[in-house]
C-alpha cells in the first residue's frame, strides 16, 4: 500500500448491499473514527488481513490466495491519470487562466478522472466474477481514490463513482453493471511534483480528501456505511502526528507502506501507540513478500526510500543471495532448477512476519506481493496459517495481552 497509486487501492459492486448488511445497520457517524470502529462488525477486534490485488484482470494466484479464506477484503489500485509536469502545469493554470480556458480545462481534467474512475471499476468487475466462477467466499473491496493532480471536485466525483452513487448521492442502478466500493482508500499520490513547495494551495492531499469523504457522508452524498481508509508511511515519517491527523479526519483504517527499516518502523509504532492511534483505528502493515533485489529496490523507490541505508543494504544482501544461488547453479549444471522463491527471501520474509507478530498494537496485515513468487510465499504463508488470529495474539494491543479474537474481522 502507498501513498500513491501503483500497489494499494479499491472495489465492490450492488450485492455488496446484502453481504455487509450487518455492518452497515450499525454504521456510526463519519464524524467519531473510534466510535465508528466500536460499532462496525468489520472491527469487532483483530487481527484483519487485507490483499493488494494485481492491476486489471483477475490474476489466478491471487485467486488461490482469497480461496485459503485468510483475507477479508481486496484492495484494488488507481492507475495516477494525470502524471506528467504538463498535467501539473495544467492543473495550476486552470486556476490562473480566463474563464473559458479555465472551464475547457476543468472540463476535460474531469472527462480522465472519470474514466479512469471506470475503467477501474471495469477491472473490479472482471475480479468479482472470476471470485464467482469459482466458488469463492465474497469479500470486503476497497476502492483506492488518489489525489494525484485532480482539483477537489474532481476528486470528490471519484468518490461517488467508486461508491456506486451520482454527485447528487442517488444510489446508480444496478443494471448498469457498476461495482460498489465497501470502502475508499484515499491517498495524495505519487506524482513527483506533489513533493515540490508552494504547491498545496493547488493540489488537495489525503487529510483534505479524507475531511471532505467525511463531509459528503454527513451530508448523506457518501452512503453512511462506506468507510474511509488511508496510508502511513512509517519508514519516511518522523512520528505518527500526520497519520493522527488523519484518523481525526475520518481514517478508520491506515495501511502502512512496508517497514523496510525495522528500526524506524518500531519507532513509529511506539508513537502511534502513544497516540493511542490502535484504538482509535485499524493498524494494517504493508507486508511486500519481497522475493528479489529488484523487488527490494521497487518497493524502496516507491516509499520514497531509495536513499534509505537500511533499505540500501537490504537490497545488497538480496542481490548477493541472488549471486550465490547463480553460483550454486552453475555447479550443478544439467539439474534443472524449481521455480520458486529462494531460500534467503523465504527466511527474510518468515523473519518479518515473526517481528510482526510479536509488535504490539498491529491490527493485521495489508499484503502486498506483486511478483509471481511473492505470490508463491504468501499462498504457502496463508496455508501454514500465518494469517489466522491464533497466529497474533498481540493483535491490536498496546499492553502485551492476548487478542480474544480467533477469526478473521473483516469475514
Amino acid at each position: 500500500m502507498t501513498q500513491q497509486a501503483v500497489p494499494c487501492r479499491l472495489l465492490l459492486f450492488s450485492r455488496t448491499l446484502s453481504r455487509s448488511a450487518a455492518c452497515r445497520a450499525a454504521a456510526a457517524p463519519p464524524s467519531a473514527a473510534a466510535g465508528a470502529a466500536a460499532a462496525c462488525p468489520v472491527f469487532a477486534g483483530p487481527p484483519s488481513f487485507t490483499l493488494e490485488a494485481s492491476v486489471g484482470s483477475a490474476n489466478q494466484l491471487d485467486l488461490d490466495l482469497l480461496a485459503t479464506g485468510a483475507f477479508g477484503a481486496e484492495v484494488h489500485p488507481d492507475l495516477p491519470i494525470a502524471t506528467t509536469w504538463h498535467g501539473l502545469y495544467k492543473q495550476i493554470s486552470s486556476r490562473l487562466q480566463g474563464t473559458a480556458r479555465r472551464d475547457a480545462l476543468a472540463a476535460a481534467a474531469k472527462a480522465q478522472s472519470k474514466a479512469a474512475a471506470v475503467q477501474m471499476m471495469a477491472d473490479i468487475a472482471s475480479c468479482e466474477e472470476a471470485m464467482d466462477s469459482q466458488g469463492l467466499k465474497p469479500v470486503l473491496h476497497v476502492a483506492t481514490v488518489g489525489a494525484q493532480l485532480s482539483s477537489m471536485a474532481d476528486i470528490s466525483d471519484a468518490m461517488c463513482t467508486a461508491a456506486g452513487v451520482t454527485p447528487s448521492g442517488v444510489r446508480r442502478e444496478a443494471s448498469e453493471h457498476r461495482p460498489h466500493a465497501d470502502a475508499l482508500l484515499l491517498v495524495s499520490g505519487s506524482h513527483p511534483v506533489r513533493t515540490l513547495p508552494l504547491l498545496q494551495q493547488f493540489l488537495p492531499g489525503s487529510v483534505a480528501m479524507l475531511r471532505q469523504a467525511s463531509q459528503l457522508k454527513q451530508r448523506g452524498v457518501l452512503p453512511q456505511q462506506l468507510q474511509l481508509w488511508a496510508v502511513a508511511n512509517p519508514v519516511m515519517e518522523p512520528d505518527a502526528s500526520y497519520t493522527e491527523q488523519k484518523v481525526a479526519a475520518g481514517a478508520q483504517v491506515i495501511l502502512t507502506q512496508p517497514p523496510l527499516d525495522w528500526a524506524r518502523f518500531e519507532a513509529w509504532m511506539e508513537d502511534a501507540r502513544r497516540r493511542q492511534l490502535h484504538s482509535a483505528a485499524r493498524l494494517l502493515v504493508g507486508f511486500p513478500l519481497l522475493s528479489s533485489a529488484a523487488n527490494v529496490t521497487f518497493w524502496g523507490a516507491l516509499c520514497g526510500a531509495g536513499g534509505n541505508q537500511q533499505v540500501q543494504q537490504l537490497q545488497q544482501q538480496f542481490a548477493a543471495a541472488e549471486e550465490a544461488d547463480k553460483q550454486q547453479q552453475q555447479q550443478q549444471a544439467g539439474k534443472r532448477s524449481q521455480p520458486g522463491p529462494s531460500a534467503f527471501a523465504q527466511q527474510w520474509n518468515s523473519a518479518l512476519l515473526q517481528r510482526l507478530q510479536a509488535t504490539a498494537g498491529v491490527s493485521g496485515l495489508h499484503v502486498m506481493p506483486i511478483t509471481a513468487n511473492s505470490k508463491r510465499m504468501a499462498l504457502a504463508m496463508a496455508q501454514q496459517g500465518a494469517f489466522t488470529g491464533s497466529a497474533w495474539p498481540l493483535a491490536g494491543k498496546a499492553d502485551g495481552s492476548r487478542s480474544s479474537s480467533s477469526s478473521s474481522s473483516f469475514s
